[in-house]
């Protein structure tokens, strides 16, 4: 691999050593050599930088016992190939060396030097006596940098440090006391105040002060004054200005805002009607070729004289010429709609509808100032929703920080911040268009008398958005949810512990809704997660870290009914490292050693663990029979055995159970469907709790523990929504599609899981149509006792709490 432009590379058979190019001012000439030096005695070649090497001697005839000539030998030629090889390939290999690092100009200067100490020996004395040089200018640059009293003094340190660095290169490094002294002479005169404040703390302490101290220091003043410079400007709305003495019309329908074209003044005056304002070519009276075009007047003339009339048709046109001149400040609008204006000299977004505000919150009168001089106060600010035109269609979007000014008339929308926020503007053929970051329109405004501007419906608000111009990327490929839709989907997760996942980044391929993040009390959560009030949790070991150190299993049933697959147990294994849960069905419990046996070797494949550790159970017959018993001991792996009536010591495995349980059941009680479907809502929960974690996985899900990537949730939909199935080899005028309950995804196949009601069944399918239409509401009917009975046991009566996180795992002291 050859030398980039700036540095190089020596190889053997591999790139192993980098050389900084050399300066053509010899700036860097010291370490330089440093380096040079180094590779080629790294690489065993130093006798040919020095001249030392010698050549070997190439072999001659010789005289036998005859005193004959003899000629050598073909081992002895071939001999002296070799070694002449060798030798010429090492200095070949320090010239290169050398060659590949020094400028184009010196290059040419030793190219035809025979030897590399040569060349070596030429560099050095070129450059030798320029490095003295070039110290001293730079010492007299260093020394003469001044910062000006209105410049940025972190440039200015960034050249002052940049220059010491280069000095140090050249084997000439400042002290620190030196370097302070520099600092404290180049800054300006108004940071006096600070330099004797820290010169006067480093007296009275005994302390020296050091270069990057003050440095530090006065960078935090250059911040401070810059924060406070900031907030003592007023913004500034570029609304039209009002004086017709000292402009014309700003957009109106006979100028533009530059002054330019047709900008008519107001010392133009028309020679068929005698007013100011316009001339003769664009007059509305009598005698003029646009004689009736001008606008109808509210009121008729009140009989005064022609002169009059003239005066007042005159004013109507002034009024006219400087209407948008104030129509921010002083126009008037139907109730039945807000008008919007784009305005490119806004700095802020404002609006005087304080209807509109959705969390309005009242701040100190903040100064704004008009074109004209004119100033209006801001009085709250807050978050708007607007209606966008969109040629056929409407886009609504949400402006971030809007800042309530009720002495204005319109909504005008800042260009600068739609900019600053990713989003793009084009002003073409009559219309603004609005893209989003990702290029797709969702704006089109109409030119209307010069301005661009549209109405929205005062009822506005009654929408939500779909788009954000200040925070919102465009999201097309991902979810949009509410906090209802997401608590669904999610398997009736606790609503925080979701908006904490997206909030986190934990997952992916879902946005929250902003407007609509508060949810009702969910009825199927009440009536399934209802519980006792938990005694406090405290974890009475450190986390592990290792797959298979611990795993903890606990056994589920008999449920009252029975699954699809005749199912009544379910018994999951949990590894307390990762928080991944596997969960399996089982029709008696005593094949409990059967399943365990499967999700060892299933570990050993998968999960690369050579032997469990240790496994944590209850004292349960079908744990401890003599066959898992033996099992665990020959494998080495150490049975941990709660006491009796203590299952609070295998408390990961059993909350994991309660929230899984608990989950399942508010996912059966929303979509009512048929209670052997437990199985498959309990292996759905499981699912999502693999995906999602809780409070004790933290910012990681269990999935990207394992897999070390965050699970793509975009194709997340609620437990029991309907799905249209196609159904292939139908007849061309036969029903395509029969409807089914979606009940999870497969583990074994890319495919959904798909409840037939009329058939009772459950099968794999992948050609889907889905309708993620709400479930229908729950009835008023109390739920079966059993739903909460195949928890653990006990009567509804004694749950006497709800706790809206079941997912916090913690184990209580022993």
């Amino acid at each position: 691999m050859g030398p980039g432009p700036e540095s190089m590379s020596l190889n053997n058979s591999f790139n192993l050593y980098t050389v900084p190019k050399l300066a053509a001012n010899g700036s860097n000439w010291v370490t330089y050599k440093t380096r040079i030096v180094t590779v080629i005695g790294a690489k065993g070649l130093m006798r040919h930088l020095r001249g030392t090497a010698k050549k070997s001697k190439e072999p001659l005839s010789s005289l036998d016992k005859d005193k004959k000539d003899v000629d050598p030998t073909t081992e002895q030629l071939d001999d002296y190939e070799e070694k002449w090889d060798k030798w010429l390939q090492q200095e070949y290999t320090v010239k290169q060396q050398i060659f590949s690092t020094i400028t184009e100009s010196l290059l040419l200067h030793v190219q035809d030097l025979d030897r590399a100490h040569k060349v070596w020996s030429t560099v050095c004395n070129e450059y030798e006596g320029k490095t003295e040089m070039v110290q001293i200018n730079l010492r007299r640059r260093l020394q003469e940098t001044c910062c000006q009293p209105s410049g940025d003094v972190c440039e200015h340190f960034d050249a002052l440090l940049c220059m010491k660095e280069e000095l140090a290169g050249m084997g000439a490094k400042l002290i620190d006391t030196d370097f302070a002294a520099i600092i404290l002479s180049s800054l300006p005169a108004d940071y006096d105040p600070v330099l004797s404040a820290m010169l006067s703390a480093a007296r009275i302490t005994g302390k020296t002060i050091l270069p990057m101290t003050i440095i530090s220091h006065v960078n935090e003043e250059f911040d401070r004054r810059a924060i406070k410079a900031q907030l003592d400007k007023v913004d500034t709305a570029l609304i039209v200005g009002s004086d017709p003495k000292k402009r014309g019309t700003s957009r109106g329908t006979h100028g533009n805002s530059n002054g330019s074209g047709s900008s008519v003044k107001s010392d133009v005056k028309c020679s068929n009607c005698g007013c100011c304002f316009h001339n003769a070519a664009n007059c509305w009276q009598k005698g003029s070729r646009k004689k009736g075009q001008g606008p109808n007047r509210k009121g008729k003339s009140s009989g005064k004289d022609k002169d009059s009339d003239r005066k007042g048709t005159a004013n109507v046109a002034a009024a006219l010429e400087i209407h948008f001149a104030f129509s921010a400040l002083a126009a008037t609008t139907p109730e039945s709609a807000l008008t919007r204006c784009i305005d490119t000299g806004a700095s802020h977004h404002y609006s005087p509808f304080r209807s509109e505000f959705l969390n309005f919150h009242q701040i100190t009168p903040k100064p704004i100032v008009a074109a004209d001089k004119r100033v209006f106060f801001a009085t709250g600010r807050s978050d708007v929703i607007i209606t966008f035109p969109n040629g056929g269609t409407v886009t609504r979007i949400t402006l971030k920080d809007v800042l309530y000014t009720p002495s204005i008339a319109f909504t005008l929308f800042s260009i600068s911040r739609i900019d600053a926020s990713g989003f793009s503007t084009m002003f073409r053929d009559g219309h603004c268009q609005i893209r989003s970051p990702a290029g797709r329109i969702i704006a089109r405004i109409l030119r209307d008398s010069n301005l661009y501007k549209f109405t929205s419906p005062a009822d506005a608000l009654a929408t939500h958005a779909l788009a954000s111009i200040a925070a919102i990327d465009d999201h097309s490929a991902n979810l949009t949810l509410s906090a209802a839709d997401l608590h669904r989907r999610l398997g009736h997760m606790s609503i925080d512990a979701a908006k904490s996942l997206i909030k986190q980044g934990a997952i992916t391929g879902i946005n929250l809704d902003d407007l609509i993040q508060e949810m009702e009390l969910c009825r199927a959560c009440v009536q399934a997660k209802i519980r006792r009030v938990p005694f406090p949790k405290e974890c009475s070991r450190p986390r592990l870290t290792i797959y298979g150190e611990l795993v903890s299993s606990d056994l589920f049933g008999p449920a009252h009914v029975a699954s699809l697959a005749g199912h009544r147990y379910a018994m999951t294994l949990l590894d307390d490292a990762t928080y991944e849960v596997l969960i399996s069905f089982l029709r008696h419990k005593s094949k409990a050693f059967d399943k365990y046996v499967n999700y060892e070797k299933f570990v050993q494949v998968h999960r690369g663990v050579s032997v469990i550790q240790t496994f944590r159970s209850d004292r349960g017959g079908e744990y401890t029979s003599l066959a898992f018993e033996d099992h665990l001991t020959k494998q080495g792996t150490h049975h941990e055995k709660t006491v009796h009536d203590s299952s609070s010591q295998n408390g990961t495995a059993e909350r994991f159970f309660r929230m899984s349980v608990t989950r399942a059941l508010a996912m059966l009680l929303a979509a009512g469907l048929p209670k052997f479907l437990w199985a498959a809502t309990m292996q759905h929960a499981v699912w999502l709790w693999n995906r999602t974690g809780g409070k004790i996985t933290g910012n990681q899900t269990p999935y990207e523990q394992v897999f070390g990537e965050k699970p793509d949730l975009s194709d997340l939909h609620e437990w029991g929504c309907l799905v249209w199935v196609r159904i292939e080899n139908r007849r061309k005028l036969d029903v395509h599609a029969d409807e089914g309950k979606f009940v999870g995804y497969s583990s074994e196949s890319k495919g959904i899981l798909v409840y037939w009601p009329r058939k009772r069944s459950i099968t794999v399918e992948r050609n889907v149509i889905w309708d993620d239409a709400a479930l229908p509401p729950m009835s008023d009917a109390p739920a079966d006792n059993w739903l909460i009975e195949l928890f653990d046991g006990h009567a509804p009566e004694e749950w006497v709490a709800i706790d809206g996180d079941d997912a916090v795992l913690r184990d209580t002291p022993t």
